[in-house]
Order: structure tokens, then C-alpha cells, then sequence
């Protein structure tokens, strides 16, 4: 693929390992959930979601491996590029290690005495922990190896491999099923396929990068460089989970577990949909990376400005249908009751996302740039905002209250955070209104106007969906005529579905 689609190439397969990964839960997920039992599959959930939170324990030192790499690889360091790999396989050894034991020591209090598991199932569990424990470790070195395609603009190889490691998982998964087998042969093919993803990796990233050397490497410079940038990392991560997980349970508390449903099923499928427009920001995280290697900032400047235009555009053309018929949707989805419930929570929901999609190009800019802490700092005052609001607002409001904390949250902190990127950058804040909000903003608007006139007259879930995604191809026809898509752009896409039709594939690894 040539240099100049490389973004967009990355952009579009690393969408398309999201959409993919989506497509293969709701193909499967059925038929394994029915074949193992909800008590068998609730377990397997439950294995892989304390591997999952032991697996914070990485500190996100995986970015710190996309930063650094793709930086020191510009300056064609590749000194500092192995010293950096090695310092992350080296802590992601005794990070992996230490939470392996950890759940393999407590594995027994967990199953017997804090998980209500069934008596039947104890022995399953058990050995699930057990075996499962390794699966930290593996997790962290499969995080850092993959990170090191990405760090050179490679998604597209990182992108197949999560496609075909996910499609192997399912189809194992269901043929073990088939042939009778249970929870533990299960447990034990995750270790497998993470296993042969870290071999697929590290032959990929030994490939791409020639004098690529993946050893431990003990370099006290290079280990407090990514420490003190993983850890600023984790931080909004962590704000993130306390602010996801904390509103739910408070949810629960206050208002019962129902009212948790009517919560995380809008949320659910509004946050989905987003998730594209994260995929889509995400590439240009190694872009920004390797401009501060050469220390072209202009450059940073113009991908800030052009990269916010273009997501802030897909965000809307995502959020306008849902902002028009989201209330239908969950009333032919999940039936009109349900709607009632929902429906207002649903709008704020939407609305704050919307806006938090905005933040997406200047968090990557920042973690470009080696300032991950001042993502960490608005994450945390944004999730510190929720969490005051969310217990007086839903004694006052209810359900609504709880998604209207949530909006209030992002309505403070969204736009500061936007102005405070703009501003490091040196760029004036009526550029970024003019360039990147003003015209997006207004194709939408001349979009919901034909769409308001025929909202009452849509019946039928089939309908429904084909409305939907007229709403959205309106929105993108108006851009594109409107000047919302510049000159220059519309000749790039043109360009790239002509080299598509040449045959011109990516290069596989």
C-alpha cells in the first residue's frame, strides 16, 4: 500500500477488526451460551473478566510501545527503539508474573467463598482460575508485540491477525462444544490462540523492523520513561472504569437492579456505535508520534485540525439517526414499555457521547506527544463530576438523572478539553470552530429536516433501519456537496478506490 493511503488503510481495517469481532459474537454467542448453560458460560465470563481487570495491572505500557517505537524509529533509533521494547517485556514479565501467582494463590477464596458458583461446577472453576492465571502474562506480552506494528502504521497486520485469532477462537470454541467437550478445554484453547498470537507478532514486527530485538532488557532510563508515561495512561483508564462501572452500581443502589438494565442497554448500543469513530481517531496516534520524532509540529497542527473535521463528521452522521429515531428503535427493539423507561435516557446518552467524540483526535494528540497525564487529569475530573452528580440527580430524576449526570459531565469537560488541546497546539479557537465544527454542524441540521417531516409515518423494524441509514447517507451527501469534504480529500478517496480496483493490496506479513 503506498504511503500515501497509509492512514486511511489503517483507519478502515481497524474499523473493520471492531465490526468483525461484533459480527462473530452475534453469530456464535448463541449457540455457546445455550450449549455450555448460563451457569457454565456466566463462569467463563467470570475467569476472563478477573484476567481482564488483573490485566490493568499492564499499566498500558502497550501505548508506551506505539509512542516510543514509532518516535525513536523516526530519529532511526534503533537503540532506543530495543531499549524500549525490552524495558516493556522485561516489566510486562514481572507484572504478569506477580498477578499470575496472585489469582493462582486466591483462586480457591475466590471459587469456594466469594463467587456464589454452584457446588457441581466448584472443580471446573477452580482449574478455570488456575490455568486462566497464566493468561495475564500472556495477555501483556501479546499487548506489547502487537503494539509494535501499530507503532510503525501497520493496523493492517495487527487488524487481520484480531480478525483471524477471534474467528479461530469461535470456530474452536464451537467445535469443542460440539464434540462434548466444557469450560476447561475452553480455558485452555485461550491460552492457546494467545500463545500463537505472541509467535504471529513477534515474526510480524521482527519482519517490519529489521534489528528488532526481543529480549528483556534491564535499562533504568528507559523503564522510568515508560513507567512514568503508562502510568499517566492508566489513569484515564482507570477514571474510565470507575466512572462506567461505579454509575451502575450506584445505579442499583439507588433505584434497583432494573433500573441498572434500563441504563447499559441504551448506553450499550450507542457506545457500539461510537466505538467506530474511536477505531477510526486511533491511527493517528504513531502519526503524531513519529511528526515529534522529526519535530514537524506544523504537521501535528494540520492532522489535528483536518483528523477532528473528519471524525467529528462520522460522529454525526452516527449520532443524527439516533438522535431522530433512537426512542423508535428501542421501541421496536425492546417494545414500547421498555421505550417509556428509556427513551429520554437514550437522547442524553447520545448527546454525550457525541460530545465525547470530540475529545477522541486531541487524546491521541496528546499521547502523541508525550503527554498523557493531562488526559489522565480531564478523565479523572470528568468521571469526579459523574459520580457527585449521579446519586442527587437520580434521587431527583431517576433513571433520567443518572444519564443526565453523565451529560453534564461531558457538556464541562468535553469543550475545555478541546480548547486546552487547541491551545497547546498554538491554534486560534475560531480556526478550529470554522474548520472543523461549523459546516459539519450545519450539513446535519439541513439533514433532520426531511427526517422530522417523516418521523410518524415510520413503521416496521426493516424500515425503521433503512430510514436510519438514509438519515446518515443524507448527511454525508450534503457534506460532500457543501464543502464539508475539502477538494484534496474527495481526490484521496477517489485515488485510494482506484488503486483498490488495481488490485493493490496491503502487504501481508
Amino acid at each position: 500500500m503506498s504511503e500515501k493511503y497509509r492512514i486511511f488503510n489503517n483507519a478502515l481495517f481497524n474499523t473493520a477488526s471492531w465490526v468483525f469481532t461484533v459480527i462473530l459474537s452475534f453469530v456464535f454467542l448463541p449457540y455457546i451460551v445455550r450449549t455450555l448453560g448460563t451457569e457454565g458460560y456466566g463462569l467463563l465470563v467470570l475467569v476472563l473478566s478477573v484476567i481482564g481487570y488483573f490485566a490493568v495491572l499492564d499499566l498500558n505500557l502497550g501505548d508506551a510501545v506505539i509512542k516510543y517505537v514509532a518516535e525513536y524509529h523516526a530519529e532511526n533509533d534503533m537503540k532506543k527503539v530495543n531499549e524500549v521494547v525490552g524495558s516493556v517485556l522485561l516489566a510486562y514479565l514481572v507484572l504478569g508474573t506477580v498477578a499470575g501467582v496472585a489469582i493462582l494463590l486466591f483462586s480457591g477464596t475466590m471459587v469456594n467463598r466469594l463467587l456464589q458458583i454452584k457446588t457441581a461446577l466448584q472443580p471446573a472453576a477452580l482449574f478455570a482460575f488456575q490455568i486462566g492465571s497464566a493468561g495475564i502474562l500472556l495477555t501483556m506480552l501479546m499487548s506489547a508485540l502487537s503494539a509494535i506494528p501499530n507503532a510503525l502504521n501497520r493496523y493492517d497486520v495487527t487488524s487481520k491477525a484480531t480478525m483471524a485469532m477471534g474467528l479461530l477462537t469461535n470456530l474452536a470454541t464451537v467445535s469443542l462444544l460440539y464434540f462434548g467437550f466444557g469450560l476447561r478445554e475452553i480455558v485452555i484453547l485461550n491460552l492457546l490462540v494467545s500463545l500463537l498470537g505472541i509467535g504471529f507478532y513477534a515474526l510480524a514486527s521482527k519482519r517490519l523492523l529489521p534489528g528488532l530485538e526481543l529480549h528483556p532488557v534491564m535499562n533504568f532510563s528507559a523503564i522510568r520513561r515508560i513507567l512514568k508515561y503508562g502510568m499517566f495512561s492508566t489513569l484515564s483508564r482507570l477514571s474510565s472504569m470507575m466512572q462506567f462501572q461505579g454509575v451502575r452500581l450506584l445505579a442499583g443502589i439507588v433505584l434497583g437492579v432494573s433500573a441498572v438494565t434500563f441504563y447499559v442497554v441504551p448506553f450499550s448500543l450507542v457506545s457500539r456505535a461510537m466505538a467506530i469513530t474511536f477505531r477510526l481517531a486511533a491511527v493517528i496516534f504513531p502519526v503524531i508520534s513519529g511528526m515529534q520524532g522529526q519535530r514537524d509540529f506544523q504537521a501535528v497542527s494540520k492532522l489535528y485540525l483536518k483528523s477532528s473535521r473528519l471524525i467529528f463528521s462520522v460522529s454525526t452522521a452516527i449520532c443524527l439517526p439516533l438522535f431522530l429515531f433512537g426512542g423508535r428503535f428501542l421501541s421496536l427493539w425492546m417494545g414500547e414499555t421498555f421505550r417509556q423507561q428509556t427513551g429520554l435516557v437514550m437522547l442524553l446518552l447520545t448527546a454525550s457521547l457525541y460530545m465525547d467524540s470530540c475529545t477522541n483526535v486531541p487524546s491521541h494528540v496528546l499521547n502523541g506527544l508525550g503527554m498523557p497525564k493531562f488526559c489522565g487529569y480531564f478523565s479523572t475530573f470528568n468521571a469526579v463530576i459523574n459520580l457527585l452528580l449521579v446519586y442527587p440527580l437520580s434521587k431527583w430524576l431517576g433513571i433520567n438523572g443518572i444519564a443526565l449526570s453523565f451529560l453534564v459531565g461531558h457538556i464541562i469537560v468535553a469543550p475545555t478539553f478541546v480548547i486546552f488541546v487547541t491551545r497547546k497546539l498554538k491554534l486560534p479557537l475560531m480556526t478550529l470552530l470554522k474548520e472543523v465544527y461549523l459546516m459539519p454542524i450545519i450539513a446535519g441540521m439541513l439533514a433532520a429536516i426531511p427526517f422530522l417531516i417523516l418521523m410518524k409515518a415510520v413503521q416496521g423494524m426493516a424500515t425503521l433501519l433503512f430510514v436510519m441509514m438514509a438519515a446518515s447517507a443524507l448527511y454525508l451527501v450534503i457534506c460532500y456537496v457543501t464543502g464539508v469534504f475539502s477538494q484534496e480529500e474527495k481526490e484521496y478517496i477517489i485515488g485510494y478506490l482506484r488503486l483498490g480496483k488495481k488490485g493493490s493490496a496491503t502487504n501481508v506479513v
